[in-house]
């Protein structure tokens, strides 16, 4: 089993310490690019929004420490876009961990492929990538409608095939905190779009400002109305938060403060209503010694498959873990995933490791629990 070493852990907290600092979204592919190396040795480090569905890339941001790819290269990069071995596993299977060109073509096989390695690889002289594609949750995708990002994929190269299954551990540790860092830029990017006019829209916004302390700086009209209705209330305490939102935030701040738990990031805490749902998300800002809550109001989300893989889960152990929240059992799982039944025991076995628990309704509280769902 692969462990990490006192400096690697040191270098991933400072990392995140980074990473989840207040941002928006066209800053969020650039602080990655600039700190990631630090923790990942690379000579070329790639944020690439990508569409999958059409196999374009959108907006690749690359390191500049050895410069730009040229545009006739990137057009090639959207030509070949299949040939590459990793992009194929992932439409194949939907596997975005992270994986090297080593796990699926040998280094002659390699230098067979014209477009990606010939006329990109070779020229820049990168030999190797480790690329992951991030969880981004269904409802945290942009609409294709806007041409913009479905995926984020994001690729180290060096020049020699020496990536480690450290190195690999690592990525797959900051897999989920670089998935929540997008949706927070992301929510960060609509708040920005939607004051251009501060003074009028302001108080149109779910803001909330916390001092150290937990206790209320700023609250926006909007983020009044929201504790209201989602909170027993009305909610008429402007100086401190519902008493379980504020419980909520104490725990986080905890976790935050202390660093306990490498792989499991402060997600969004998320209050179901009939038709609609309120999402709350705590963002730091240690630079300021102040915390921002960022409320808004959404379509009711569903507990989906492609949810649990943020808690951590395989795609094939979130299916599993999905149906078994649906009521089937094992012999109707293998069915409806069309997999044999001990296939389906030996990803329930894996979940109740990852959770640490030892029934079916403990994992799926978990997850519940996880995902900051509240009926």
């Amino acid at each position: 089993m692969t462990e990490l070493a006192y400096k690697d852990v040191r270098k991933i907290l400072n990392f995140l310490e980074n990473l989840h600092t207040l941002t928006d979204l066209p800053s969020l592919g650039p602080r990655v690019i600039s700190s990631l190396p630090q923790v990942i040795g690379s000579a070329l480090t790639s944020w690439s929004p990508t569409i999958f569905p059409t196999h374009e890339v959108s907006g690749s941001v690359l390191s500049k420490q050895i410069g730009d790819l040229p545009q006739s290269a990137e057009q090639i990069a959207k030509q070949r876009f299949l040939e590459h071995p990793v992009v194929e596993y992932y439409l194949r299977t939907g596997d975005g961990s992270a994986h090297t060109l080593a796990d699926f073509v040998s280094e002659r096989e390699l230098h067979r492929l014209e477009g990606i390695y010939q006329s990109i690889l070779r020229s820049i002289n990168i030999e190797e990538q480790l690329i992951t594609v991030l969880p981004i949750p269904e409802s945290e995708k942009i609409d294709l409608s806007s041409q913009m990002a479905q995926e984020i994929v994001v690729a180290l190269h060096r020049p020699q095939r020496n990536f480690s299954e450290c190195d690999r551990l690592v990525l797959n540790l900051l897999r989920p905190h670089l998935a929540l860092a997008y949706c927070n830029a992301k929510a960060v990017t609509r708040i920005q779009q939607n004051s251009a006019r501060l003074s009028q829209t302001l108080e149109e916004m779910g803001v909330v400002t916390l001092a150290p302390s937990g206790e209320v700086q700023l609250l926006t009209r909007r983020a009044w109305e929201l504790l209201s209705h989602y909170f027993s209330g009305p909610y008429k305490q402007a100086g401190q938060l519902p008493d379980n939102l504020r419980r909520w935030v104490r725990h986080e701040l905890k976790k935050i403060d202390t660093m306990e738990s490498v792989d499991n990031p402060c997600l969004p805490l998320r209050i179901e209503s009939e038709e609609k749902q309120l999402v709350i998300r705590l963002v730091p800002s240690r630079g300021l010694h102040q915390y921002s809550l960022l409320l808004e109001e959404l379509p009711s989300s569903r507990f989906s498959p492609k949810s649990l893989e943020l808690v951590g889960l395989t795609p094939r152990e979130a299916q599993v873990l999905f149906q078994i929240s649906q009521g089937q059992k094992t012999s109707e799982i293998a069915v409806t995933l069309k997999m044999k039944e001990g296939t389906v025991k030996k990803h329930v076995e894996h979940i109740y490791e990852k959770f640490d628990v030892g029934t079916r309704i403990a994992a799926v509280l978990h997850a519940f629990e996880k995902l900051g769902l509240m009926p």
